[in-house]
């Protein structure tokens, strides 16, 4: 028969119970707590870049960024004032010099053409119509100027049988005053005839001048209006790439608003910027290092923008390489302005901490441990970075980012 085991027996195995349960808990808690610290303290060295001090040549670099734009690019600008009526082709197209973009409506503007080609006409009408009446109105006076010619012949011969017959005694004195008198009138209206004809061949050739003039205005006006005309049948100024075209039909379009841009993607330039502090080190003909992804490619300043603004110069860099793949309309490459080149210095392999010449606390490897040191790094490369102090020919630095370790002063490599 059983008996009933004592409550203060119970209570005591109760009590060694809970005590190994403490125990092995603490002693797993603090496993887990030594096992957190040496990993919270160790880094994996295949996940760290490092690079080993050397002495070389530096090619001093300012980095910066740029955006690729196409060499040669030309806007396509309506002329005149209407509606878009049609689209013929789309952004990204490939298009010949001539081929039509676009049609505005041209109703208006070609009625003015019209209208201006008839009074063009007109005017050239009324010139001959002028030149034809002077030539009439001269040809009358001319002929009238061969009568009174004649006529004045015919007084002279007059004047000349009265004197004879005067001096003969068979005529008077009076008779030949009188003959002599009408000579000498149709003398006078043969020199006002002629200075009549002169005066009309003047305003002749006054108005004929004057018909000509408007006429050369006329056509002038209309080709001016012709040649807006054809402009406005929007066709591609060059061969190259739509980078840009209006698709909104029935859009109102303003005079001088731009409706496409045609460009030249075989050839590229950069627009990039640079401190001004580095004015004084940057001019036209500077060598660039230009990076787009994993393309490297050369070329030099061509462009420095006069002025500052906003603490940077603007600058343009035309590659100078001769095959150039790869580059896209607006892509953002990074640039590397060569100044200057060191010879026989102290460096180590561009660093992602790397951001100028200073003081920086980085990471040297001393067997399986990195241990953090204060060094002073001068100017860099696209590849390198100039040691100045706190470093030496053989040691080994870590490139990597580090910040989250900051608060640490060693660590060791797994």
């Amino acid at each position: 028969m059983d008996r009933e085991i004592p409550k203060q027996t119970l209570l005591r195995e109760r009590r060694k119970l809970l005590l190994k349960i403490a125990i092995v808990t603490t002693v797993v808690v603090v496993i887990i707590i030594l096992l957190l610290n040496i990993f919270a303290q160790g880094i994996r060295a295949d996940a760290l870049q490092f690079s080993t001090v050397e002495r070389g040549p530096i090619e001093l670099t300012i980095n910066t960024s740029g955006i690729v734009h196409p060499a040669v690019e030309e806007a396509v600008v309506s002329p005149i004032s209407s509606r878009l009526l049609q689209v013929f082709h789309k952004q990204g197209d490939s298009v010949t010099i001539g081929t039509p973009l676009l049609q505005l409506d041209l109703l208006s503007t070609q009625s003015s053409y019209e209208k201006m080609k008839d009074q063009l006409q007109m005017r050239i009408l009324e010139g001959e119509q002028r030149e034809a009446q002077n030539a009439s109105d001269l040809s009358n006076m001319q002929m009238n100027l061969k009568v009174m010619d004649m006529q004045i012949d015919q007084k002279r011969i007059e004047l000349k049988n009265a004197l004879r017959l005067d001096s003969l005694g068979g005529g008077t004195a009076n008779t030949t005053r009188q003959v002599e008198m009408s000579l000498k009138v149709a003398e006078l209206e043969r020199e006002q005839l002629k200075l009549k004809i002169a005066n009309e061949q003047r305003i002749a050739r006054a108005q004929r001048n004057v018909k000509e003039l408007e006429v050369q205005i006329a056509a002038k006006n209309l080709n001016e209006v012709g040649k807006v005309l054809d402009e406005a049948k929007l066709k591609a100024p060059r061969t190259g790439i739509l980078t840009f075209i209006n698709t909104q039909v029935g859009a109102q379009i303003s005079a001088g608003m731009q409706v496409a841009t045609v460009s030249d993607l075989s050839h590229f330039r950069i627009e990039g910027e640079f401190p001004d502090g580095y004015a004084n080190r940057v001019s036209t003909g500077t060598p660039v290092l230009i990076k787009a992804g994993s393309q490297r490619l050369n070329g030099q300043v061509t462009l420095i923008a006069p002025t500052s603004k906003n603490g940077t110069l603007n600058c343009s860099i035309q590659i100078t390489d001769s095959v150039v793949t790869g580059l896209r309309s607006g892509l953002k490459v990074e640039l590397y302005l060569q100044t200057a080149k060191k010879h026989d210095v102290l460096r180590i392999g561009h660093a992602a901490f790397y951001k100028k010449a200073g003081s920086y606390q980085v990471w040297v490897r001393n067997g399986n441990e990195i241990e953090r040191r204060k060094v002073t790094l001068g100017e860099a490369s696209y590849e390198y970075i100039e040691v100045v102090d706190g470093l030496h020919e053989g040691d080994v630095v870590v490139l990597s980012d580090m910040a989250a370790h900051k608060d640490h002063l060693k660590l060791k490599l797994r």
